[in-house]
């Protein structure tokens, strides 16, 4: 029996581990043929299921818009088991696609209606398990680098020390030089002292503060990630894409992100599903907010549930139910005659056929009926809160 409309408490596996989130249905779920549905993806670091403060408004306008939500935590927090430091993005991407088997699974959700949002590094999350899945209607990708991880953080490493008054542009350059040291240094496999005594070299409080809160186990975990390159994901795409964007993110590239999408989008015979929709919201933040990052960016809500709606396949009409023909049953006989009936002549078949009456009407004749035209069907393709962990100037988390 499934439980009714509200949020309730779930869990569901990837292999060995067991992941915990929160699934909300919006009212009038179970009618019908059920709703569509999201599974939220949260960004970089001890994500929960609200990304600190951020999925829940925007869950509350999902679900207000007719959708079912699924958020859960990452591996290793909250309620979640695992280790999010000893993963891949590969292994994240299973976890997002065993919330989306989940929740299409769930008997008052619609098969073939559920959809990837993916926030910051969810983004490439998403983009992975969308471009493994297949069977998508689409997938959101919300303020996703279309960089890898070394250069996005580089920008927001820059962005960081041009925001800082008392270090000259000489000094933000020696500053990035040790960071692209540290970039090398990864891919040469340097463990964690090694990378710190590079940080402590550039005697920055520019890359101090980018580099705390770095662990071992966190180094380790950027060190696999740093090259990501989450275009060849994009490229593989075989639904529709929707790309948002603060115009003023200091954490994304976003005027080169939106060049690397669009120009994936092109790539000669990619899926003709796989169309780009971008959008860019000026003045808003990483989390796509306005007004110091209290609130929504104004019209954010409306055009994301909007376009989810116009890509997500329509329920079914119900099949009309028809009445079969009973069939006729014996004829009942009629009352005897009183009197004898008149003799009249013998004849072994049937006579002639009566003569027509003149006095009686004549029928009018109808004309021919036309078979009724099957309604031609439509692709599915087509052309506040506080600063978290994920927003904090440093290795980017989001």
């Amino acid at each position: 029996m499934p439980e009714g409309t509200g949020t309730h408490e779930v869990t569901f596996a990837n292999g060995p581990v067991t992941l915990a989130g929160s699934l909300s249905l919006p009212d009038g779920a179970g009618a019908g043929a059920g709703c569509a549905g999201v599974v939220l993806v949260g960004g970089s670091g001890d994500t929960d299921r609200d990304n600190d403060t951020y999925f829940p408004p925007l869950r509350r306008r999902l679900v207000a818009a007719g959708l079912a939500v699924l958020s859960y935590d990452k591996r290793g927090v909250g309620a979640s088991g695992g280790d999010w430091h000893a993963s891949t993005l590969a292994d994240l991407a299973g976890d997002a696609h065993a919330a989306l088997d989940h929740l299409g699974a769930h008997p008052l959700v619609r098969a073939g209606a559920v959809g990837l949002f993916g926030h910051s590094e969810g983004g490439w999350v998403a983009l992975r398990a969308a471009a493994a899945h297949g069977g998508l209607p689409w997938v959101v990708t919300n303020s996703c680098p279309g960089t890898t991880p070394a250069v996005q953080e580089r920008h927001a490493l820059a962005q960081v020390l041009r925001r800082t008054a008392r270090i000259s542009r000489e000094e933000a350059e020696s500053v990035l030089a040790v960071y692209d040291d540290l970039v090398e240094a990864g891919r040469n496999g340097a463990g964690f002292a090694t990378a710190s005594r590079l940080v402590d070299s550039a005697g920055s409080p520019g890359l101090a503060t980018f580099w705390a809160g770095v662990d071992a186990p966190v180094w380790e975990f950027l060190k696999r990630k740093q090259d990501h390159d989450p275009l060849p994901d994009a490229r593989r795409l075989r639904c529709p894409h929707l790309a948002v964007f603060g115009g003023a993110d200091p954490l994304v590239p976003v005027t080169e992100s939106v060049r690397l999408f669009t120009a994936t989008a092109r790539t000669p015979g990619r899926d003709t599903r796989a169309t780009l929709t971008v959008e860019v919201f000026p003045g808003a933040d990483h989390r796509v907010r306005t007004d110091e990052g209290t609130r929504l960016a104004p019209g954010y809500p409306e055009r994301l549930t909007r376009w989810i709606a116009e890509r997500t396949p329509a329920a079914p009409a119900p099949r009309p139910t028809t009445r079969r023909p009973t069939a006729p049953g014996p004829a009942t006989p009629g009352p005897a005659a009183s009197g004898p009936a008149a003799p009249g002549p013998a004849t072994s078949g049937p006579g002639p056929p009566a003569a027509p009456d003149p006095a009686a009407p004549r029928p009018t004749p109808h004309p021919a009926r036309r078979p009724t035209p099957r309604p031609t069907p439509r692709p599915t393709g087509e052309r506040t809160s506080r600063p978290g962990p994920a927003d904090r100037p440093r290795i980017p988390r989001e």
